[in-house]
């Protein structure tokens, strides 16, 4: 396969991931904000930029970080290049060079998805209209999803796609973990939002389609420290840190195997170090602590940055390092 394939191909699923990944955020966070007493609007919404990693961006627009800004900002903006109609512009230019890839099936409901997103992702969408369209974002990217592990030969095109796939859905759930868990709400025994901290914890987990599982598997009421184990640490759930790792490593495993390369196949070394580190934290006492939450939530995020690096030197051409 051509380096500038693979590439493409390892993009295009991280993009769509992106756009499932911010779509539900945002649906998610605007139901939890209505189950919340009143609170200052910017630190409400403030905090999706955040997660999404448009900071700069967003104050280079000098925008206020009221509800209409930053969805607007995270939805049809295109001098964002994290918003929803920007990945969806990345993701129509990979598709063009991976047409010969995918199956017709996963190729049309890739088009649909883009298509209805550049007909309807449009700036100051009524609420109601801003949550259908986040919605089917969601419900198409599943489609998609579908199509992908359905459709696909695993061959070594589809393991770039699900390589790339992988590493984003780790780093979206350690951004969510680590700036709506840890700062979106801060709470102390002696404030009237006390009691308002699990449905928080519960807005995390729906926020990566994960509170159904937790009920079934965790089986206690939400608290920090479960949400932090399971969301980090289950080697079942698909958004977990520790699972999305191990399903990249295996594909990086079979990669080496299908192009007889000379690498090491057991894996990436900073991998295998970032999956122990992750089984071994003490999740109990990084639940108490926001600011020891926050110091390992982004080397995590530093680790996946170096992995990512590595993936590109090993398979992508030169320029490809950075996207």
């Amino acid at each position: 396969m051509l380096a500038r394939v693979a590439s493409n191909l390892f993009w295009l699923n991280r993009y769509l991931q992106r756009v499932e990944n911010t779509s539900r955020l945002i649906r998610i966070h605007a139901n939890l904000l209505m189950d919340l007493p009143t609170a200052d609007s910017a630190a409400s919404w403030s905090p999706l930029v955040s997660i999404t990693g448009g900071d700069k961006e967003f104050a280079e627009l000098g925008s206020s970080s009221d509800e209409t800004s930053v969805c607007n900002f995270l939805i049809s903006e295109k001098k964002n290049p994290g918003s929803l109609a920007c990945n969806l512009e990345v993701i129509n230019a990979n598709l063009r060079s991976t047409r010969d890839c995918m199956s017709t099936d996963l190729y049309e409901a890739i088009k649909s998805l883009i298509n209805q997103g550049r007909a309807r992702a449009t700036p100051n969408l009524s609420t109601n209209s801003r949550q259908t369209l986040l919605k089917y974002f969601e419900l198409q990217s599943l489609a998609i999803s579908g199509a992908m592990s359905s459709t696909i030969s695993r061959d070594t095109g589809y393991l770039f796609l699900r390589a790339g796939g992988m590493l984003e859905r780790a780093d979206m759930t350690t951004r969510i973990l680590d700036v709506q868990a840890a700062n979106l709400l801060p709470v102390d025994s002696q404030s009237d939002l006390m009691p308002f901290e699990n449905l928080q914890w519960v807005s995390v987990l729906r926020s990566l389609s994960a509170f159904q599982m937790y009920m079934k598997h965790v089986k206690q009421p939400v608290n920090g420290a479960d949400t932090l184990s399971f969301l980090l640490q289950d080697n079942q759930l698909p958004h977990a840190f520790h699972f999305c790792l191990s399903e990249l490593t295996h594909c990086i495993e079979l990669i080496e195997q299908n192009n007889n390369n000379v690498h090491n196949p057991s894996a990436i070394p900073q991998l295998v170090k970032l999956i122990d580190t992750v089984r071994d934290a003490n999740i109990a006492s990084l639940a108490k602590n926001k600011q020891q939450l926050h110091e390992f939530l982004d080397q995590l995020q530093i680790e996946l940055i170096s992995i990512s690096g590595e993936i590109a030197s090993r398979y992508f051409p030169p320029e490809e390092g950075i996207n």
